[in-house]
């Protein structure tokens, strides 16, 4: 079951993930650093995460000037796997307790200043998540060309306690990509903290990831806040897409490989 699902061909933007090490262009823990609070702080309000609208963004000093890169990422995966609760994690937002589908598209904006290493500049990313609900791509035409159309990257979300939704996984890698796409992909396991329920292995997830060269991730099923919880999937989504562009400009050339790199946001 397995193979049939990791069956096809590492594309070029596969390859890519698996040369790219970790941490080779962003200082990952810059969070956590001194330097980092005058940035993360204009991200809050009254020590509460602030949604930023499709036309905000954080005012920062006149002294510091930072430039902001944009990405369209879209969230693709079966209903009910936790699309919006991931959106919603991401951007430090409360999540309605009962699960509902997503009617049409909603937009979750959020902002992730990040140090990159080779020159020490600071960027806000801006990540645009999309987030479609299954039924309604089903019942609209329109709505996967929409979401598709001039994305960055694409998370692939399955859950740990629907074992259906990890065998969807190349169903969805299918429908969402094309071969020729140069498109950013990450692989989200979603609901990790509900290990007592847990259908899909460990062994199944190295499998996946050795075969498609995608790195996969793990999220937990509450919404906790605190930086260090969302730092690793943002990061890393940092840092593939900053890659990925600098590639395409011809800067800089494939690092070595270094594979079987995963990351948890799982528990508070």
């Amino acid at each position: 079951m397995l193979g049939a699902a990791c069956s096809w061909p590492p594309t070029c933007c596969e390859l890519m993930a698996r040369s790219l090490r970790p941490g080779s262009l962003v200082h990952v823990d810059w969070h956590r650093s001194a330097e980092a609070k005058e940035f993360f702080s204009r991200l809050q309000h009254k020590k509460k995460r602030r949604k930023f609208g499709l036309l905000e963004a954080p005012v920062m000093p006149p002294s510091i000037s930072v430039d902001t890169v944009n990405y369209k990422v879209f969230i693709s995966g079966k209903s009910a796997v936790g699309k919006t609760t991931l959106a919603a994690r991401l951007a430090g937002l409360d999540v309605p307790r009962m699960h509902y589908e997503t009617t049409g598209i909603e937009t979750t904006v959020v902002f992730w200043p990040v140090k990159l290493r080779d020159s020490g500049r600071v960027l806000f990313f801006r990540f645009q998540f999309w987030d479609c609900g299954e039924n309604s791509l089903r019942r609209f035409d329109h709505l996967l060309p929409s979401c598709k159309e001039q994305m960055d990257a694409i998370l692939f979300l399955f859950s740990f306690i629907d074992h259906a939704s990890f065998v969807d996984l190349s169903s969805q890698i299918a429908r969402g990509t094309g071969a020729s796409d140069n498109i950013v992909k990450v692989v989200v396991g979603t609901k990790f903290d509900l290990f007592m329920h847990t259908d899909v292995t460990e062994e199944e997830v190295r499998s996946f990831q050795a075969a498609s060269g995608i790195p996969v991730f793990r999220v937990g099923g509450d919404v906790c806040g605190g930086w260090g919880e969302v730092a690793p999937l943002l990061n890393a989504l940092a840092e593939l897409l900053w890659h990925q562009d600098r590639l395409a400009a011809g800067k800089m050339p494939p690092q070595p490989s270094s594979r079987g790199e995963t990351g948890d946001l799982a528990g508070c």
